[in-house]
């Protein structure tokens, strides 16, 4: 059984330098290019800390981190919560104005970045320090002279927001170790354990990835920029490295359930999956393929590590369960009254407890009403209302249904199709807009874009290109509908199942319908098809504007590989976005 115990430090750079302290030789972090002990770790982050101190950086700040995947990474994580403030994640891969936004919502005034980046920053009044530059290379042993505890501020996520804007989730020190650091002791992690840091530096996960080796002297192993994206290249460095636990969205674990050689993978022990549900066929498909126990975390960014289970097989079909809550979290299962409904009824799910995060930043109406009053636990605090639509079908399981909303996860980020819908409706062209979660065959949930359009003067290449500029690629509607008019039901409303279920065409255009005109473009068009779930595809026509995506691209790099046994980078695919490009990049492929 694993060991249930608590961390004695009271702050998630307390955690790690204690762990330091004990083994200042050992490698903490391995990276294409470099290796660093935990002492240096240590003195690196020191360092970065003392840099912040003299920029201005005062205990609560909030200081923006710009930076890819890197040793570096980890340093500035450690850095930032050394000099007192907390990290604001800006992902290198968010379009500038995305960037722009969340720098003047959460009121940065210091971010660190890298050279390499400085075209992907907007203009911005921000003192940026420049991680390669501006940190010196010498080290240090003392620490910021600064008290920090567990209510000081650690981290704000922003995650996708339902108002049309992003909102930022307030978590302390406190909240992420009893958040991200909640399912920790479960896998009793130890020296001899390798850990692969490939999470997003946007969502929440980042933390786990660095934290939970870090809590027990074990390594981390950091991926290539891009790299989480490969799956050929992440199987490869699962079995050169030796790792022995990963994370993975589930859409992730499909694509590397796709790759030959998985039992080349023969250290890896745990697989974590959290970020979106993890169907019954998928499971057992990874029980079978991986000589790894599978795990599964319930939770969102407002509440990680909410709950939690081992994955077995025999598990019912259909039924998604939610595990057990972690800790002393209380779950509750309400209805529109906010009481408690009996077995087997359906509610929504709300969740008390140690790690709900402390609200919205600059958002006190949204905090006040997803955050409301526990009059349950008899001990005060608050809960937080999921939006999730589960029921109890047997004491102490629980079983997610989906949501009360129109939220969705996409390759396990938060996405609030009225986000979307609120940046389509500044376009001139658009009079009136709905996106949709639908449903596909065998897949995850992909998203729909229905327009009513002024006129016939815009294009759903046009307008993708318009979302592009504004949202993360993982926001952009796979297809656009072009209608005459929104369908409605009798009493006038939108008629949202109709949308979500009804048959329709997505918007094509026929001058790039062209049929192929070479074996290869035969060949390449079968396997769009397969992973497009389209019927008819034109040698012209853009991956992307098909409703593709970077899993998409995976699955047909993958598909190419296992076919003809040729090594093709993943890049490949994102220069070549057509069947007709691709094929000729094909042909100039060096033998």
């Amino acid at each position: 059984m694993a060991r249930l115990q608590t961390y004695s430090a009271s702050t998630l750079h307390e955690i790690f330098e204690l762990q330091a302290g004990k083994t200042p030789d050992r490698v903490a972090l391995i990276s294409e290019t470099a290796e660093m002990s935990y002492g240096e770790l240590e003195k690196a982050a020191n360092a970065l800390g003392h840099v912040l101190r003299d920029r201005g950086v005062a205990l609560g700040s909030l200081v923006g981190l710009n930076l890819q995947h890197s040793n570096g990474l980890v340093v500035a994580v450690l850095g930032i919560l050394k000099a007192g403030a907390a990290c604001v994640p800006l992902d290198p891969e968010y379009p500038a104005n995305r960037i722009r936004y969340l720098i003047e919502h959460a009121g940065i005034e210091v971010i660190i970045s890298q050279k390499e980046l400085q075209y992907h920053l907007p203009d911005v009044s921000a003192d940026i320090i420049w991680f390669d530059r501006d940190v010196p290379e010498g080290t240090v042993s003392d620490k910021p002279a600064v008290e920090i505890t567990g209510d000081d501020l650690a981290c704000v996520f922003y995650t996708s927001g339902s108002t049309g804007n992003p909102k930022g989730v307030v978590q302390t020190h406190r909240d992420c170790i009893d958040g991200q650091m909640g399912a920790e002791p479960k896998f009793e992690l130890d020296e001899s354990d390798r850990v692969l840091l490939k999470s997003t530096i946007s969502t929440s996960g980042l933390f786990c990835d660095i934290f939970w080796p870090l809590a027990r002297g074990a390594k981390i192993v950091v991926v290539r920029p891009g790299g989480h994206r490969d799956a050929a290249y992440l199987v490869d460095l699962i079995a050169r490295e030796r790792i022995t636990l990963i994370h993975a969205v589930p859409s992730l674990l499909r694509m590397l359930l796709q790759e030959p050689d998985l039992e080349r993978c023969k250290d890896l022990r745990h697989i974590v999956c959290a970020g979106e549900p993890l169907h019954i066929d998928l499971q057992e498909r990874a029980l079978e393929a991986f000589d790894a126990r599978l795990s599964v975390i319930y939770g969102s960014t407002e509440v990680p590590s909410a709950s939690f289970r081992w994955c077995g097989p025999g598990e019912l079909p259909g039924r998604i369960n939610l595990g057990k809550p972690l800790g002393e979290k209380r779950f509750y299962v309400l209805n529109e009254n906010m009481q408690e409904v009996p077995e087997g009824t359906t509610g929504e799910l709300f969740i008390s407890g140690p790690g709900v995060a402390r609200g919205y930043l600059n958002g006190p109406d949204m905090t006040a009403e997803r955050f409301v009053p526990d009059p349950y636990s008899g001990r005060g605090g608050r809960m937080y209302r999921t939006g999730d639509s589960v029921r109890v079908f047997s004491p102490g399981m629980i079983e997610l249904l989906g949501r009360i909303d129109h939220q969705v996860k996409i390759r396990g980020f938060r996405v609030e199709p009225s986000e979307i819908e609120a940046v389509l409706a500044r376009h001139e062209s658009v009079q009136q807009i709905v996106v949709v979660p639908r449903e596909t065959d065998g897949g995850p949930k992909k998203i729909t874009a229905f327009v009513v359009a002024i006129g016939s003067r815009v294009s759903a290449l046009e307008l993708r290109r318009y979302l592009a500029a504004e949202l993360p690629d993982y926001m952009i509607p796979a297809n656009f509908v072009f209608l005459d008019s929104l369908p409605l039901m009798s009493n006038g409303k939108l008629d949202h199942r109709s949308l979500q279920s009804g048959s329709f065409e997505p918007a094509r255009t026929a001058e790039l319908l062209a049929p192929p005109a070479n074996p290869t473009e035969v060949f390449l068009a079968r396997i769009w098809k397969h992973a497009l779930g389209l019927e008819r595809i034109g040698m012209d026509e853009n991956l992307y504007d098909l409703g593709g995506d970077s899993i998409t691209a995976l699955m047909i790099v993958n598909r190419i590989r296992a076919t003809t046994g040729l090594s093709i980078p993943v890049d490949v695919l994102l220069r070549s976005q057509t069947v007709r490009a691709l094929s000729r990049a094909l042909d100039d492929l060096p033998e």
